[in-house]
């Protein structure tokens, strides 16, 4: 693809990465974890998007300088694409169990197979088993290229077998959400690979992660800012879903109250009446589980 014709579809997804990064800093989210780590992979990938759309723009100029740009502008671009990809990838394994404990093993782990990566990518500068410049300053795949791409892409793979091991953890919307995200990441991973033309997934990821933020901006509308369980609104879906569902059933539901709430109000104050709410009661509140499930733990058949 030209640099012309490749402004398009890189400005375009620079721009979306934009506007998704400033509206979702500028909201409130009772999942801090989730948070920083979804602003950092846009960080990352808008990264890795304009370090290959500055890479084309170079690319064929004449010159030792430019030379020396393309080198460092291309090996950066390898670095924050695959940091994008394997955090990522911890990002959906979040999404999918809500363990934070997991959750940090699996970004040390990808710590440390990218340090290893990185130390790889800047050996290649002299030896160009990755990628070389031409005398012309084109990009030219090296013999160890498969590699590269074996690694940038193995994510992808890994976020595919999570989700199906972990299929009985799904609502069917986050079925629908990872299975658009993996149809669009793996075509144009696909076509990256066939065609040798990176810039042909970025539509296809950018699309994936504006997917994703409206999917997350739709679920934090069903959650309680203060103790992260369900609000009345995810409380009055789930109960028509379960009508629906059991239209030949019996069931009960169970409703807790806290005593004496109000004494810690107007004795304590506002804010430890706060905390009595996030803490009780045990076993609910404070929890890795989703608001659904949560749900269910109230919800008794008769």
């Amino acid at each position: 693809m030209s640099a012309v014709f490749y402004i398009n579809p890189a400005l375009g997804s620079c721009l979306i990465i934009i506007l998704i990064f400033i509206d979702y800093i500028s909201k409130f989210n009772t999942d801090d974890f989730q948070r920083k780590l979804f602003l950092l992979i846009l960080v990352a990938e808008f990264m890795t998007v304009f370090l290959d759309f500055t890479s084309r723009m170079a690319a064929g100029r004449p010159g030792d300088t430019i030379t020396g740009l393309l080198y460092s502008i291309n090996t950066l671009f390898l670095i924050f694409q695959n940091i994008t990809y394997y955090l990522l990838m911890v990002f959906i394994d979040y999404f999918i169990h809500s363990n934070l404990g997991r959750a940090k093993k699996g970004i040390a782990l990808v710590t440390a197979f990218l340090s290893v990566y990185v130390i790889t990518v800047i050996i290649n500068v002299p030896f160009h088993f990755y990628f070389y410049m031409s005398p012309d300053n084109q990009y030219i795949p090296g013999t160890y290229y498969f590699i590269r791409i074996l690694v940038s892409y193995f994510p992808i793979v890994g976020i595919l077998i999570d989700s199906l091991v972990s299929l009985k953890w799904f609502k069917r919307s986050q079925v629908y959400m990872l299975s658009f995200f993996a149809i669009l990441s793996g075509a144009g991973a696909t076509l990256d690979i066939l065609l040798m033309v990176g810039s042909l997934i970025w539509p296809c990821s950018v699309a994936g992660f504006l997917y994703i933020y409206f999917f997350i901006v739709q679920a934090d509308l069903k959650i309680d800012s203060l103790t992260g369980i369900g609000n009345r609104y995810a409380f009055n879906e789930f109960i028509s879903k379960l009508t629906r569902q059991m239209t030949h059933q019996a069931y009960s539901i169970v409703m807790m109250d806290m005593d004496h709430f109000k004494e810690i109000n107007d004795t304590l104050g506002h804010a430890e009446g706060d905390n009595a709410l996030r803490t009780l009661p045990p076993g609910t509140a404070g929890m890795n589980l989703s608001w659904r499930s949560r749900w269910n733990s109230m919800l008794i058949s008769s």
